[in-house]
């Protein structure tokens, strides 16, 4: 019997023993986790940090880019179709809208080819509020079409259409005008912001928001009939 109780002593002990030792962390043991966890939380925060900054300067730089080669190419080849007149099939007069933060007008180039017989009405207008600048296009087969309820420009403006593209990134951009018979750029005295015809030349400044850069842009504009 004594044998028996001795026994079942020896096991409590060893049982106490065991969950002794596994009682639990120490304070230092707690602190020491704490300290991994945050440095693991701490380096995963600065990679998505760091992607994020790498995703959205890439997309300024392609923004840039296309501020920078793409969108003057296109305005160049649009002011050098640029049509003043047209047979709807009575002659009318196409306007030219210009103003210092926009321009629109008519012209038969399109990037993709001449669509609906070769007549687009293109503007750009800048949105200092969302600092963008909109592209809008419209296609014009009908006389009924030539409203200008249908000019972003225009206190009219319907507001129906849709900017078929938007660049961000601009913090300023001014246009200027002029319409004598030869311009020259680099002269101010012929410039200014408004223009109710078509001119003969286009001084436009961009000033981007990457680093506050600069772009000016000079056109010459060549009008036609269609």
């Amino acid at each position: 019997m004594k044998n028996r109780i001795a026994g079942i002593m020896n096991v409590s002990r060893d049982r106490s023993g065991f969950w002794a030792s596994v009682r639990g962390f120490t304070l230092l043991e707690i602190l020491v986790a704490m300290v991994l966890v945050s440095t693991v939380t701490l380096i995963a925060a600065m990679a998505l940090h760091l992607t994020v900054n790498t995703w959205a300067r890439g997309r300024r730089e392609g923004e840039v880019g296309v501020l920078r080669v793409t969108l003057p190419l296109l305005i160049e080849h649009q002011l050098t179709s640029l049509v003043e007149q047209a047979e709807f099939p009575a002659r009318k007069k196409l306007p030219f809208n210009g103003g210092e933060k926009g321009f629109s007008f008519f012209t038969t180039y399109a990037p993709r080819g001449a669509a609906a017989g070769g007549l687009l009405w293109v503007a750009y207008r800048y949105g200092e509020d969302e600092k963008s600048l909109e592209v809008y296009v419209r296609v014009v087969t009908r006389a009924e079409q030539l409203t200008l309820a249908n000019d972003p420009l225009s206190s009219e403006w319907n507001r129906e259409q849709e900017a078929v593209s938007r660049l961000t990134g601009i913090d300023g951009m001014t246009i200027e005008y002029t319409t004598r018979a030869t311009p020259v750029f680099t002269e101010d005295d012929y410039w200014s912001e408004k223009c109710d015809k078509t001119p003969t030349g286009i001084r436009l400044i961009l000033t981007l928001a990457d680093g506050g850069k600069v772009e000016k842009w000079f056109f010459l504009v060549r009008g036609g009939r269609v």
